[in-house]
């Protein structure tokens, strides 16, 4: 939901990005979430599937309209974000963790920092469910 409500303006970068990192078959599939004009507001979601020697394939472009599905699973996907925030490293520079298996990332903007969140996690974490549900919801639809 919380995800849902950072989706208020329109721009022609996306909106919100929620991606899985398998890092055994080194592969990256992608959500990315843009917001369309009209009343109501559509949002359109891009598949996008990347392997590791930098080839991409498009899997799927659909609409919140064409694929109900995946709206819903945007809806259904809640981020519990710590009071206060405690980063580390060095500013500026991003620090890069890498788990074994299967990492789980969303990104989108925040008023916080008048910039992006990224929130990063393994497998059985709080944030893999709702990446897996958008990820299946887009990957199923035909495209728009």
């Amino acid at each position: 939901m919380m995800l849902l409500m950072l989706l208020a303006a329109a721009s022609p970068d996306p909106l919100g990005e929620v991606s899985r990192n398998d890092a055994s078959s080194r592969v990256t599939d992608t959500v990315d979430v843009y917001q369309q004009p009209g009343t109501p507001p559509t949002y359109r979601f891009t598949y996008v599937r990347a392997f590791s020697n930098g080839a991409t394939q498009q899997v799927v472009t659909t609409t919140s309209l064409a694929c109900p599905q995946a709206m819903t699973a945007l809806a259904e996907a809640r981020v519990v974000l710590p009071e206060r925030f405690a980063p580390y490293g060095t500013p500026g520079q991003s620090v890069h963790i890498v788990p074994r298996g299967v990492s789980y990332e969303m990104n989108f903007p925040t008023p916080m920092a008048n910039g992006w969140m990224r929130l990063i996690a393994a497998q059985q974490s709080p944030l893999a469910k709702p990446v897996e549900d958008l990820l299946d919801a887009v990957h199923r639809c035909r495209p728009a």
